[in-house]
C-alpha cells in the first residue's frame, strides 16, 4: 500500500485512510454546517484527497474541484456561494487534520475504522431519514359523509410523515375525494429555503399530468364538433409534418391522444429544454426533424412532443392561446382559482421552490420553466370530483359522460408484448393509464396519471367502482424513486384496506446500490491513479502490446461504452438527463472522463518509457 507523509509530521498515511478519513471530516463538517445537504463536501473530499494521496498532478486535482464546487454552485438556489465555501472549506480542513492526526502505528486499527466511516459518509444517503416537517390543512366537514373513519386518516397522516422522512422529501400536498366529497387536504413539510410550510393552496408544477387537461380540452372541441378524434392532424394543422410524408398524412388526433402517432419518446425530451417564451406552434414544427419510430396507430411510443402538438389544435381550433383556453373552459368551472397553464401565471400564483435529488440527497433548485399546468390540491380535487362525476362538480359541467368514459378507457397498450388488462397490464386511454391492480390484493380498476419534472413530482389516480380519488403534489425529483407515486400509492392502500408498503419501500435499496456503486468507482480511479507509476514499470517488465491493450479497453472502449450507448437505453441524451438525475450523470460522465484522462496518461507514460538498455557485448577470451 503506498504511503503518503502527513505534512509537517513525518508520519506516513495509506492512501485508502487519508481518502477514508477526509471524505468522512468533510462529510460531516458539511452535515453540522446544512443538515441533510452534505454530499457536497464528501465529494469535494474525494477529490481533494486524489490530489494528497498520491502523484496525481496538482492541476489535474484543482481542476476537478473546482468543476464539482461549481456544479454544486449552479444547483443551488442564487449559486450560494457562502454554503458552498463553507462546504469546500469543511472538506479541506477535514482531510489535513485527518493527514496530521493519523500515524503509521495505526495502520490497523484505522483499516476498521476509515471503512466503517466511508461507508457511513457517503452510504448515508439511502439509511438516514431526513427531520420532521410541519403540517398544515386539515379534514374537510365532509369527511363523516363519506364515510372515513378518523383512524383511517390518522393511519395515512402517519405513513406521509413516515414516508417523507425515509425518503427526505422537503414538501407534499395531498388531497382525497370520495365521489363528489372532498374528504382530506392535507400539507407537510416545506415550500423552500425559506422554510415556508407548504399547504393545500401551494401551487406546485403538474408535469404529464397535464396531459389529461389537454385531453379534456380536445374532448371539450369533440363534443362541440369543432374536432374529429379520426381526422388527420393536418386537417386542423396543414403545416404539420414529420419526417416521413406519408405517416405526416395518417396521424390522426387520436393517435396523439393515445401516444400512437410513432413519434418516440426522445422526440418529446427536447421540449423540456425549451425557453420561456416557446411557443407550441414551434413545437409543432420541430416534429418535422422525427422520423416515426413504427407506422402511425400501431404501437404505444410515450412522448411529450404528441400534446405538444394536441395543444396547438386548440389553439387553431378555438382561436385563443391554450392558457386562456384552458382558464377560461377547465379552470374557471371547476373553480380552479390557483391553478395556470403559463409561466407567467405559475410565478404569480407563488410556484414552491422544487428540488433535484443528488443521489438521495435533495438540493434545493428553485423552478424553471413550466412545462404544462401548475395547480394545487385544492384545486385538483375539484378536478377529480369532475373525473368521478361524469363531467360535473357541483353546477357545472366541463365534459359529457360519454367523453369521460372514453377518456378511461383502455385503449392501447403501454407493453406491445401485453395485451391484457384482466391480468393487470397497463394501458393507455386518453391523457390517462388505465391497469387492473391484480398485483395490489383488491384487483379494482385504477385509471392515473404521473408526471415528472426536474424539481417537481405529481400524481393523481381515481378508483371509479369505488369512488376514491387521490392526488398528490411533491417539490422534488428523485430518478429512482417517483416520490409522489410513492405516497400517493401507500394512501390508496390504506383507503382500500390493503396492507400499507413500507414507507422508504424501493428507496432505500435503489440509492444504496447507487451510492455503493459510486464509493467503490471513486476508489477504484483514485487508486488507478495513484499506481501509474507502477503501470510504466509493467510496461518493461511485460510484452508491452499487452498491457496497452488492456489499457484501450478499460480506458477507451467502458467511457465511449458510458457516454454513447448508455443514453440510447432510455431513449434520450446526457442533456436530457442531466436535469432529472444530476447526481446519477455527474458519476457516469466524471467516471468516464476520468477514465480518459487516465488513457491519456498512460499514453503519454508508454511513450516517454525507457527503453531497456542493450545487454553488453560479449567476447571468447
Amino acid at each position: 500500500m503506498r504511503a503518503v507523509a502527513a505534512p509537517g509530521s513525518g508520519r506516513v498515511l495509506p492512501a485508502w485512510a487519508v481518502v477514508a478519513l477526509a471524505g468522512t471530516a468533510g462529510a460531516v463538517g458539511g452535515f453540522a454546517t446544512a443538515s441533510w445537504w452534505w454530499i457536497v463536501p464528501a465529494a469535494v473530499a474525494l477529490v481533494v484527497m486524489a490530489w494528497l494521496a498520491a502523484p496525481v498532478p496538482a492541476a489535474l486535482a484543482g481542476w476537478s474541484a473546482t468543476f464539482v464546487v461549481a456544479v454544486a454552485a449552479a444547483e443551488s438556489p442564487g449559486g450560494r456561494p457562502i454554503r458552498i465555501a463553507v462546504f469546500a472549506i469543511s472538506a479541506i480542513l477535514g482531510g489535513g487534520l485527518a493527514a496530521l492526526v493519523a500515524t503509521n502505528r495505526a495502520r490497523s486499527l484505522l483499516r476498521v475504522a476509515c471503512a466503517a466511516a466511508l461507508a457511513v459518509a457517503f452510504v448515508g444517503a439511502a439509511f438516514l431519514p431526513g427531520p420532521e416537517f410541519p403540517v398544515t390543512g386539515g379534514l374537510e366537514p365532509a369527511a363523516d359523509r363519506a364515510g372515513v373513519h378518523d383512524r383511517t386518516l390518522e393511519h395515512i397522516d402517519d405513513f406521509v410523515r413516515d414516508a417523507m422522512r425515509a425518503r427526505r422529501i422537503p414538501g407534499v400536498a395531498l388531497g382525497i375525494v370520495r365521489d363528489d366529497n372532498v374528504v382530506l387536504l392535507r400539507g407537510y413539510g416545506i415550500a423552500g429555503t425559506d422554510r415556508s410550510p407548504i399547504s393545500p393552496e401551494t401551487p406546485m408544477v403538474m408535469a404529464s399530468v397535464s396531459k389529461s387537461f389537454t385531453a379534456l380540452a380536445i374532448m371539450q372541441l369533440v363534443e362541440d364538433g369543432a374536432v374529429r378524434l379520426d381526422a388527420p392532424v393536418q386537417r386542423y394543422l396543414p403545416d404539420f409534418r414529420v419526417d416521413h410524408e406519408e405517416a405526416s398524412a395518417e396521424i390522426t388526433v387520436r393517435d396523439l391522444l393515445q401516444h400512437t402517432s410513432g413519434l418516440a419518446t426522445s422526440s418529446g425530451l427536447i421540449v423540456l429544454d425549451r425557453p420561456e417564451d416557446h411557443s407550441l406552434e414551434e413545437d409543432v414544427q420541430g416534429a418535422a426533424e422525427f422520423e416515426v419510430a413504427t407506422e402511425p396507430g400501431e404501437e404505444f411510443h410515450y412522448s411529450n412532443r404528441n400534446y405538444q402538438i394536441a395543444g396547438r389544435i386548440v389553439e387553431v381550433v378555438s382561436g385563443q392561446s391554450y392558457e386562456e383556453y384552458v382558464e377560461e373552459h377547465i379552470f374557471e368551472p371547476l373553480r380552479m382559482t390557483s391553478s395556470a397553464a403559463s409561466d407567467t401565471g405559475a410565478h404569480a400564483n407563488g410556484v414552491a421552490q422544487g428540488y433535484r435529488s443528488w443521489l438521495g440527497i435533495p438540493i434545493p433548485y428553485g423552478t424553471t420553466v413550466i412545462t404544462g399546468i401548475s395547480s394545487t390540491v385544492d384545486d385538483m380535487t375539484h378536478y377529480l370530483c369532475a373525473q368521478l362525476n361524469r363531467g360535473r362538480f357541483g353546477f357545472e359541467r366541463v365534459a359529457s359522460g360519454r367523453s369521460i368514459r372514453l377518456m378511461h378507457e383502455p385503449a392501447v397498450p403501454t407493453d406491445p408484448d401485453r395485451d391484457s388488462i384482466e391480468d393487470g397490464d397497463a394501458f393507455y386511454g386518453l391523457g390517462w393509464e388505465i391497469e387492473r391492480k391484480a398485483d395490489r390484493g383488491d384487483g379494482s380498476v385504477s385509471v392515473s396519471h404521473a408526471g415528472t419534472a426536474p424539481q417537481y413530482t405529481a400524481w393523481m389516480e381515481l378508483r371509479p367502482e369505488e369512488g376514491w380519488g387521490v392526488v398528490v403534489l411533491a417539490n422534488e425529483q428523485a430518478p429512482l424513486a417517483h416520490p409522489a407515486t410513492a405516497i400517493g400509492e401507500g394512501v390508496i392502500d390504506e383507503l382500500l384496506g390493503n396492507e400499507l408498503p413500507p414507507p422508504g419501500d424501493g428507496f432505500v435499496v435503489a440509492y444504496l446500490i447507487v451510492d455503493l456503486l459510486a464509493v467503490m468507482v471513486a476508489a477504484a480511479l483514485v487508486r488507478s491513479a495513484t499506481r501509474l507509476g507502477r503501470w510504466q514499470e509493467r510496461l518493461s517488465r511485460r510484452r508491452a502490446w499487452r498491457v496497452v491493450l488492456w489499457a484501450v479497453l478499460i480506458n477507451l472502449v467502458v467511457p465511449l461504452f458510458l457516454l454513447f450507448w448508455l443514453p440510447r437505453v432510455v431513449d434520450a441524451w446526457w442533456g436530457a438527463v442531466w436535469p432529472y438525475a444530476p447526481g446519477e450523470v455527474l458519476v457516469v460522465g466524471g467516471t468516464a472522463f476520468a477514465l480518459l484522462g487516465l488513457g491519456v496518461a498512460k499514453l503519454v507514460l508508454a511513450i516517454n518509457r525507457e527503453s531497456p538498455s542493450p545487454a553488453p557485448a560479449t567476447y571468447p577470451s
